[in-house]
């Protein structure tokens, strides 16, 4: 229910407000000159001015139902909600229910208090009085959010009365607007477009006399697109249709010809100086409005990370927008069009080197259906090649892809792996990598743990001159090693469990030297991907854990935290924001190699439905100040974990370059966050772009 008549800014906001509330969707009015007017329900409850006016609340209760029969709400919160507003109101419920003249349509408004707690209490108490259809309304400077929030706790509300943040402008009190010169007619009635131009892309102009078609997917009825075209172009719903951002262009889709439909929504109000148009009844609006509605995906209409229902323009439009805008501006145009030859660098010498490579493997492939020429490349084993035919690789119709393998159980025998390169060389980077990185356009960083993501890599790629994608080598040398991390957080405000780290020479340290108690968590210095990662609750468990431990690729440092009990969760970073959270719970204990990799081994829940909105609010804003702190930038994903005994969360580590399979939880996020896979990728490339190059 609309009732923001009390704080509209005047009169005609009041009532035109009510006008546009009831078109957005709202069932009814507490303004009674609008609900004259525009012939739509006007509904609400007496104020709290109304009981005090009587001598006693519950004349005040039986004198409205008196007069209110077919719709009596009682206002509960003038006095006491649960001692004296909701006994008073059972007891007129009772009176009337045996009296001649029954009330039809009954309830109770809460307007003050703790919404979840006292509609739960006062629900009860009507059931348990006999009166289970009595309704329960809430007010109390309601918005979206918090009618999310109240869902969430349970809240036993029926109705809501919003007014304040409805009727007003409160998170945008002006309304910003432009019109700019499109074409002129010329003297033959033909019109020739016009563009402004500007250093900023969004705010260059769409030439032309111009029309828009939604695009619907036939099968569900749902909108695909809005696509701005010329007003003289037709589209035939029997060809294939290549929608792409005008701005983002490598954010496309391909719609084959028969699975879409599409409406001109373009409705002429002023033809020649006259008036061609007839508004119609505003029952009509709303009803219009809500089958309007009813076409957006649901992924659309969420309150948190919605996705975009996106505009895009035709191609002859484009075309002509690039033309028009002058030779600089076309050129400028067309680089976001670049097909870019792209190496995508996996594998190597790491235990997660199964779960890079098929992390590389869906990017190349991703990145080739997007139409870049990718290449997947092993950065350990190379590619032993005529070096004068290297060019010739971004052309190769397999695109590299056959290296990937999928993810075994098991960690790699990296020894094994050693022994099998033919060169034997003692170098981590294989015959060719520099070569064919230094003749792409950028090379794809899809690496994990190792030189890939210690910062080393990146550190002999920026002394080269070869551009690549994610973190700097700081940002990454910084999260690799986890007890540089903890000790960063510490300062920069991050909460993070303690720790401390073990050596070869210190491993056989007691625990009661070390001030540490079990039980604890065992884990390498410089992994990822929970390899070598142990919960230990018997000293047995530890000194055998530490041990297992430091023979995880010979590391030489081993890390030891307390265990905290609690549910997971993942906090991507993509240019320094926050994406949605993502729950992890693992199919059985640790979400450890097997349990991340394997399908079936973990369920992802994003976003949580367990947290609080405002819990994950700040765990988002901890992941941007980890991100900050380890002077990082593109993209990397944050790890949380929050405490079962005392509901606290604490920042376990960073991850430089997360996971990109399909089962990986960065994507997951993202796509929580309105980026399809593809769109994934190619931020992450134009990210980079803007970060160093």
């Amino acid at each position: 229910m609309e009732f923001g008549l009390r704080r509209a800014q005047g009169p005609d906001a009041g009532l035109y407000g009510a006008r546009a509330a009831m078109i957005g969707g709202c069932v009814g009015t507490s303004n009674v000159l609008a609900g004259q007017m525009f012939d739509v329900p006007v509904m609400g409850t007496h104020a709290h001015s109304w009981i005090m006016s009587f001598p006693d609340e519950y004349t005040a209760f039986r004198t409205y139902a008196e007069m209110y029969p077919d719709n009596c709400t009682l206002l509960v919160d003038t006095y006491d909600t649960l001692k004296s507003g909701v006994p008073n109101a059972i007891r007129v419920f009772r009176e009337f229910k045996d009296s001649e003249k029954p009330l039809n349509k009954y309830g109770i408004r809460l307007d003050s208090g703790d919404l979840a707690y006292l509609s739960k209490e006062a629900r009860k108490m009507l059931d348990d009085a006999g009166f289970p259809e009595a309704t329960i309304c809430a007010s109390n400077d309601l918005d979206e959010f918090l009618l999310h929030d109240l869902k969430m706790q349970g809240a036993a509300i029926d109705s809501w009365g919003v007014g304040t943040n409805l009727i007003t402008s409160k998170d945008c009190p002006s309304f910003g607007g432009v019109y700019k010169l499109a074409a002129i007619q010329n003297e033959e009635g033909e019109f020739v477009p016009k563009i402004k131009i500007s250093e900023n892309t969004e705010k260059i102009t769409n030439p032309g006399n111009k029309t828009i078609y939604r695009i619907y997917e036939k099968k569900s009825g749902k909108i695909k697109a809005d696509l701005i075209c010329f007003a003289d172009e037709v589209i035939d719903t029997e060809q294939d249709l290549l929608l792409f951002d005008p701005i983002e262009t490598w954010k496309k889709t391909k719609l084959s010809g028969g699975t879409y439909t599409v409406r001109e929504i373009l409705v002429p109000v002023f033809k020649n100086g006259e008036c061609i148009y007839k508004s119609p009844v505003l029952k009509e609006i709303a009803t219009y409005c809500r089958a309007e509605k009813d076409t957006l995906w649901d992924e659309t209409k969420r309150l948190f990370y919605p996705h975009r229902v996106y505009v895009d323009l035709s191609k002859k439009l484009y075309d002509v927008k690039k033309i028009t805008a002058g030779s600089d501006e076309y050129d400028r145009l067309k680089e976001d069009l670049l097909i870019m030859k792209i190496i995508v660098l996996a594998g190597g010498l790491s235990p997660e080197r199964d779960v890079s490579l098929l992390s590389g493997a869906g990017i190349c492939k991703t990145l080739r259906e997007m139409g870049h020429q990718a290449f997947l490349l092993d950065v350990f084993f190379g590619l032993p090649y005529d070096s004068d035919k290297l060019e010739e690789i971004f052309d190769r119709p397999d695109g590299g892809l056959e290296i990937s393998k999928g993810i075994s159980t098991s960690v790699p025998d990296l020894g094994a792996l050693r022994k099998s390169r033919p060169d034997q060389s003692p170098s981590e980077i294989g015959p060719n990598v520099i070569e064919l990185c230094q003749m792409a356009d950028i090379t794809f960083m899809a690496l994990h743990g190792s030189i890939g993501e210690n910062g080393k890599l990146q550190a002999t790629f920026d002394n080269l001159g070869i551009k690549y994608t994610g973190p700097n080598s700081l940002g990454c040398t910084l999260s690799m090693n986890k007890l540089v991390t903890k000790q960063i957080f510490k300062t920069s405000g991050v909460p993070t469990p303690r720790g401390t780290s073990l050596t070869v020479k210190t491993k056989d340290t007691r625990l009661d030297e070390l001030g540490y108690y079990l039980p604890l968590v065992v884990k390498p210095c410089s992994n990822g991907s929970s390899i070598g990662v142990y919960i230990c609750h018997t000293e047995e468990d530890y000194y055998d854990a530490i041990h297992k431990s430091f023979d995880i690729d010979n590391t030489d440092e081993v890390v030891i935290e307390p265990f905290i009990k609690g549910r997971e969760f993942a906090c991507g970073i993509l240019a320094g924001k926050a994406l949605p959270l993502v729950e992890i719970v693992p199919k059985d204990g640790l979400f450890d190699y097997a349990n991340k990799y394997q399908a079936g081994g973990a369920s992802e829940i994003c976003p949580p439905i367990s947290l609080d909105a405002e819990t994950q609010e700040l765990i988002q804003r901890a992941g941007e100040r980890a991100f900050e702190a380890l002077r990082m930038d593109v993209y990397s994903r944050a790890d949380f974990i929050v405490s079962d005994a005392d509901g606290e969360f604490y920042c376990l580590e960073m991850n430089a370059l997360p996971g990109m399979t399909a089962a990986s939880l960065l994507p997951k996020a993202a796509k929580a966050a309105g980026y399809e896979y593809s769109e994934l990728c190619e931020a992450i490339i134009q990210e980079s772009m803007k970060a160093r190059y």
